[in-house]
């Protein structure tokens, strides 16, 4: 069964590519674009290779005929550039003249759901067969969209049902009636959800799809949204100040932004009904807030103006125990037990923590025990000369060496890290690379207890754990053997936004659980505009992955099987989450400010607990945790001279706020 490309099917083009294969004789391959139509590499038939298999029906053997088999190039990842065919009667299939390389095989039937498979590698001159493709009955869900009332049809409204990352998304739009039915969805559980413009989101979770039926009544409800505005001007009240940054924060944890117009004017659209905090700031001026700012459906809260006035700063430097200037300190201000700005050091050490409103602060450097207490800045006065000190620090040192060969490796990089209270997962204190020599050395560690880790692509990592290093200790003679890594492999896949299918760009994946390989607990890479990413070098055994994303939840896979040569795709749909509020207080039931409050949650398939989101309570004691990953957390608490506390099975709904979460720490009397 002859197959070729869905964009030769043009007989001038045909006509065009032999005249100029013709043309050019023996080359291997001829790079051509002709009318628009697409640009490639066209590999002769002599350079081509073959697949064959078989489509069948859940029962593992019943054929499905006429089935659309097609082959998708695995680095283009299912763009419209395929080559297809169809099954015949006995459910087989033959894709011919495709280029050598790696691809993927889908087949897709009506009323089945699709299949694709992992990387397929085509040989030129040879025949890749054996490919077997089951399409199970798909199911179906189906329901009404309205407003508030469950009355008033939504129609026009996209509705989508997103699973776990090996079910391939649903969508659907409402009719006029607001009725919506989505199919060819694979078994298993969804969240449906509907999000347009000046409605709350509106969602179902855990929603039950069986093969080949239909899950009625998922109905959905949306409320009207409200809007703020006002007017943004000079501490005069009258100069209108264009540029300034809008923020609102609802105590359901939703949020909002917006930049005022020139003439000073701005509006936060599409917000939940409730109680807002609203800031603004601009450059030049003091951050200014309004609390209790309430927003009604489908009312607009007007009046809500800001006078910002010019804003005060804080200056100074952070030198090292011997003088020398400390580039990249962080350092921080706050105010009232909340933190009002925060910066990092130049190369001469220097700061500056400009736009603060006039009050009394307390500045510290992130790392250090000492704080500078009592600043107090009058509107627009910048205090300088807070300058810090910092104690005499610890450095690691060592060399790098090729296990085989012996000589020093360059470009290694090595970390050494700490470990979080709650989840375990390292913090990276320092960081160096290796130079020509293959020598390294991390300056300006505190005392503590440190593991140390080196990594190459194309090299086993190593890791060196419980390294004590007490205050000014020079740990000399870390040195590391690296063996090559002959034969590895990879995870890839993609990160989207489950609603709306959008890529996301520069989401990172790490890896959280490495039981073979736990060198490699940490490792990460970003993901590129398409939301792609690849995990490279990997040695053959099990990984946990997760992805971090602004204003998503976290996602996580575990017992992640990588085998030699080959590359596991794990693919993560990620949602806004849902937000956990309550308050932390001591055993006597007084509030405590400034406690460390962590939403922790096991992922599918592993028993490791991660960090899902973090927070820290205001000095009401008081906590908002946001972008919590829809399902079942335990909240942790920690404060210095306090026990740990502890709330378990915290239920969290994608886009709804859990409050009165109170956690308690105790004492050890």
């Amino acid at each position: 069964m002859k197959t070729t490309p869905r964009s030769s099917h043009r007989s001038v083009v045909s006509g065009v590519l032999l005249a100029s294969l013709m043309f050019l004789g023996s080359c291997a391959t001829v790079r051509f674009t002709f009318l628009g139509y697409f640009s490639k590499d066209f590999v002769p038939r002599a350079g081509t290779g073959y697949v064959t298999g078989v489509v069948v029906a859940d029962d593992g053997h019943t054929p499905v005929a006429g089935a659309k088999v097609s082959a998708l190039e695995h680095w283009w990842d299912r763009t419209p550039y395929r080559w297809t065919t169809t099954t015949s009667a006995d459910g087989a299939f033959r894709l011919d003249y495709l280029p050598p390389g790696y691809c993927e095989i889908r087949a897709e039937a009506p009323g089945l759901v699709e299949q694709t498979t992992g990387r397929v590698l085509v040989a030129a001159g040879q025949t890749s067969s054996g490919i077997k493709l089951v399409l199970i009955p798909a199911g179906s869900i189906s329901g009404r969209a309205t407003e508030e009332d469950g009355i008033k049809p939504l129609g026009g409204r996209w509705v989508t049902a997103s699973g776990i990352a090996s079910h391939r998304p649903g969508l659907a739009r409402t009719s006029e009636d607001g009725t919506y039915r989505i199919d060819y969805l694979s078994p298993g559980e969804y969240t449906v959800a509907v999000k347009t413009p000046r409605y709350t989101v509106a969602s179902r979770t855990q929603v039950a799809v069986a093969a080949g039926q239909e899950t009625h009544d998922v109905n959905l409800s949306l409320v009207r949204t409200g809007l703020i505005s006002g007017t943004a001007t000079e501490s005069d009240g009258v100069t209108p100040i264009r540029g300034v940054i809008v923020r609102a924060q609802g105590s359901n944890g939703r949020t909002s932004s917006a930049q005022s117009a020139p003439d000073g004017t701005y509006q936060l659209r599409d917000l939940v009904p409730g109680a807002y905090e609203v800031t603004a700031e601009a450059a030049g001026h003091a951050r200014t807030s309004k609390v209790g700012v309430d927003v009604a459906a489908a009312k607009e809260t007007g009046r809500v103006d800001f006078a910002l006035a010019n804003g005060a700063g804080i200056a100074g430097r952070v030198i090292r125990a011997g003088g020398s200037p400390k580039e990249g300190a962080t350092v921080v201000a706050a105010t009232g037990g909340k933190r009002a700005g925060l910066t990092v050091t130049r190369e001469d050490g220097s700061y500056v923590l400009g736009e603060l409103p006039a009050g009394t602060y307390k500045v510290e450097v992130l790392g250090m025990d000492d704080t500078i207490a009592g600043i107090v800045l009058a509107e627009g006065q910048t205090v300088t000369g807070i300058d810090f000190a910092l104690p005499t620090a610890a450095t690691l040192s060592g060399k790098v060496t090729d296990a085989t060969s012996g000589l020093p490796i360059e470009g290694v990089t090595v970390a050494a890290s700490r470990h979080t209270p709650v989840d375990g997962l390292p913090i990276v204190a320092g960081l160096a690379r290796t130079d020509s020599n293959g020598k390294y050395t991390i300056e300006n560690l505190k005392a503590g207890v440190y593991s140390v880790d080196v990594r190459r692509p194309g090299f086993e990592a190593q890791k060196k754990d419980s390294l004590s290093v007490a205050a000014n200790q020079d740990v000399s003679g870390l040195d590391f053997s690296l063996g090559r890594i002959e034969r590895a492999g990879s995870i890839a896949g993609t990160a989207r936004d489950s609603i709306t299918g959008t890529p996301l760009k520069d989401a990172r994946v790490s890896l959280f659980d490495a039981p073979e390989n736990p060198a490699l607990l940490g490792a990460s890479v970003l993901t590129d505009s398409n939301g792609s990413y690849t995990l490279e070098w990997l040695p053959p055994g099990r990984y946990g992955v997760y992805v971090t994303e602004a204003g998503h939840a976290i996602d996580c896979r575990g017992n992640v099987t990588v085998g030699a040569d080959s590359t596991t795709h794990v693919d993560f749909l990620m949602t806004e989450g849902g937000s956990i509020s309550g308050t932390t207080t001591s055993p006597s039931g007084r509030r405590v400010a400034g406690a460390m409050v962590y939403a922790t949650e096991k992922c599918p398939g592993s028993d490791t607990r991660i960090v899902a989101a973090f927070s820290q309570t205001n000095a009401k004691g008081e906590y908002l945790v946001e972008h919590v990953k829809p399902g079942l957390c335990a909240v942790v608490c920690l404060k210095a001279g306090y026990l740990r506390g502890q709330v378990s099975r915290v239920g969290v709904v994608d886009g709804q706020l859990t409050s009165k979460v109170d956690c308690k720490l105790w004492t050890e009397e």
